[in-house]
């Protein structure tokens, strides 16, 4: 290992124990992986490294472009004001390597090497304690802020996936994980704007610009770092960065293990405040250690489900892995309201058996009663009510979020789901975009999409699909617009894409329904559509798209049979029906018009009562 020094030259300083550039003793906006290569050229000044060299010493055999590199060489002259035109500093020998050629001064380091003993906090502790320095540094900083409603003015904050130094399948989870939880804590207060982890996610394992990050994020702030496990060690370096300014405000090194010494935990934290002359609320630090499990196995298990993406693989991925933490810790709320999350989504698609279904709400409550403050536990408790017929529950649900936090996206892109459920579009609209503009880009706000064409607002509708980059959802949904858009080859076109590559999943059973209609092979669409029948736990949507896609087939009898158990089952959106083409055989029918009537009395009572 190279020895830590500080090395002077001319108005810079790299300090190699707190891992910053200093230009005339201001911290310069440096990327962590970036400090690396500039660390490492530094240390080997005396001779040419080579490309291949810093490959295998920096990105230890992960797969990076000479491009990269090229880009990291650039940045690494700029934070020390150099270029590839002169050269003073980081010389490129073409076809080789580089060299540091500045005249260097050490500074040797005395005294100040991080260190590791049996008193360090667990796995469990470095949320917490990152979370609380973070928070309690946005406190002091944006204290004169108070409850705001005025979300273009409130502070934005992204927290970026925290990239491995040393990459190994047994340890690239933390990355992602450790970054969705300190989201999640940190959606508690109510003064900071913070970006979803949905927002982040893809720059797991990428090497970024911050600048560049913090502008396509329309962040504020950035909290960016890096990790390194060796044995039972992890070493979590994080920094704060203001993307306006472009420049640090405050970093920390946690060093950790897996012990199970978590009494450390609250003391480290009330000092971090004490030194802040700062007082986390009793609600605030008692949410945040509801969040934490006691087990640092079952913990693992849960971060490592957090890694899986949303597709049928990762649900059953995510439900093994959570089903083992809650083995071990039957009290940690965030595993058991995922657990319910995962299951829910996996019952959508009809994957998972009756007994799996009926436990959905059960773990959605259980979580509940050990955190009554879970923002995702209530996101997904009002979602499920929303979709079973439980309307006035899902309400007083999100009024509930919204006490616990007024400027919570979850509560009002929730507020949004029951607005279209119920037919009040607009209102619908205003809310989700109100979620929107709270959390940009948030994945799980995708449905959106859903509101936009319910209204026939198509335009909109294929804007929003970049809040999903599946192909599956995107081929879909445009496949679906299109036809409504009697652009019918384009649309066969989409849906085909998506029957190569799911056809026994809900998009892939939807679209072969829509290519059966436009080949008129009416056997197969009939076949399709009847997989669409609800089973046990039913969502009124669902049920409504049953019923659709049997009159647009012509059958009469079990289209009205559905489109009246939607209505009955919760979903009454009205002004949506009225001009639904998929039943324009039927719309002169005194049947058609009877249900119709009984949704549209639904749809009058919701808006009379809440609005």
């Amino acid at each position: 290992m190279e020895e830590r020094m500080i090395y002077r030259f001319g108005k810079f300083k790299l300090d190699s124990i707190n891992y910053r550039v200093l230009k005339n003793e201001q911290s310069v906006a440096i990327e962590p992986q970036v400090f690396n290569l500039l660390f490492y050229l530094i240390s080997h000044r005396n001779r040419l490294v080579t490309r291949q060299e810093i490959f295998d010493n920096l990105w230890a055999g992960r797969e990076v472009s000479d491009t990269t590199l090229s880009n990291h060489i650039k940045s690494a002259r700029k934070v020390i004001g150099d270029n590839g035109h002169h050269q003073q500093k980081i010389s490129t020998f073409h076809g080789r390597g580089y060299q540091f050629i500045a005249d260097i001064t050490e500074e040797p380091i005395e005294n100040q090497m991080p260190t590791v003993n049996s008193h360090a906090p667990t796995l469990k502790s470095i949320i917490f304690i990152s979370l609380i320095v973070f928070t309690l540094f946005l406190y002091l900083f944006f204290k004169n802020n108070s409850t705001n409603t005025n979300y273009n003015s409130m502070p934005r904050v992204a927290v970026l996936p925290f990239i491995n130094n040393k990459p190994s399948p047994s340890t690239d989870y933390f990355g992602f994980a450790i970054t969705d939880q300190i989201i999640s804590d940190l959606m508690y207060l109510k003064t900071i704007s913070i970006k979803p982890s949905a927002s982040v996610r893809k720059y797991t394992n990428k090497i970024i610009d911050p600048g560049s990050v913090g502008k396509k994020l329309k962040a504020d702030f950035l909290v960016v770092g890096n990790y390194l496990k060796e044995k039972n060690i992890i070493k979590l370096n994080v920094e704060l960065i203001d993307v306006v300014a472009n420049e640090f405000i405050w970093r920390d090194t946690i060093s950790v293990n897996f012990k199970d010494i978590f009494q450390l935990q609250e003391i480290v934290a009330r000092k971090v405040a004490q030194a802040l002359n700062l007082k986390f609320s009793t609600d605030e630090i008692d949410n945040i250690r509801q969040d934490i499990s006691s087990d640092p196995l079952a913990y693992e298990y849960y971060l490592k489900s957090l890694s899986y993406p949303y597709s049928t693989e990762g649900h059953r991925l995510a439900i093994a892995m959570l089903e083992k933490s809650i083995q071990l810790d039957d009290k940690f709320a965030p595993a058991i309201a995922f657990l319910g999350y995962h299951l829910r989504l996996y019952e959508q698609h009809g994957l998972v058996n009756l007994d799996a279904k009926n436990k959905v709400e059960h773990y959605y409550l259980k979580a509940l009663a050990i955190n009554p403050d879970s923002l995702s536990s209530l996101s997904y408790l009002s979602s499920l009510y929303t979709e079973t017929n439980r309307i006035e529950k899902a309400i007083h649900t999100i009024q509930r979020m919204l006490k616990i936090n007024i400027n919570s996206a979850h509560a009002h892109f929730s507020l949004g789901y029951i607005y279209r459920y119920a037919g009040m579009l607009e209102e619908s609209i205003s809310e989700m975009e109100k979620a929107l503009l709270i959390e940009p880009g948030n994945t799980q706000f995708r449905s959106i999409v859903t509101t936009y064409f319910s209204i026939g607002d198509y335009e909109n509708a294929l804007k929003y699909l970049w809040l999903d980059q599946d192909p599956i959802f995107q081929s879909g949904w445009k496949g679906l617009i299109y036809f409504r858009q009697g652009r019918v080859e384009l649309a066969k076109h989409f849906f085909k894409q998506v029957v190569e590559k799911v056809p026994d999943e809900l998009f892939g059973i939807f679209s072969g329904i829509h290519i059966a209609y436009i080949q008129k092979n009416f056997q197969k669409g009939l076949a399709l559509i009847k997989k669409t029948e609800p089973d046990n736990i039913i969502d009124g949507e669902n049920v409504y798209r049953t019923a659709s896609f049997y009159c647009l087939f012509g059958k009469r009898t079990p289209c009205f049979k559905f489109f009246e158990m939607a209505i009955d089952v919760g979903y009454f959106n009205y002004p949506f029906m009225v001009k639904n083409k998929y039943f324009d055989k039927f719309k002169s029918d005194p049947e058609y018009l009877r249900i119709l009537e009984k949704g549209h009395k639904k749809h009058l009572a919701f808006k009379n009562k809440f609005l």
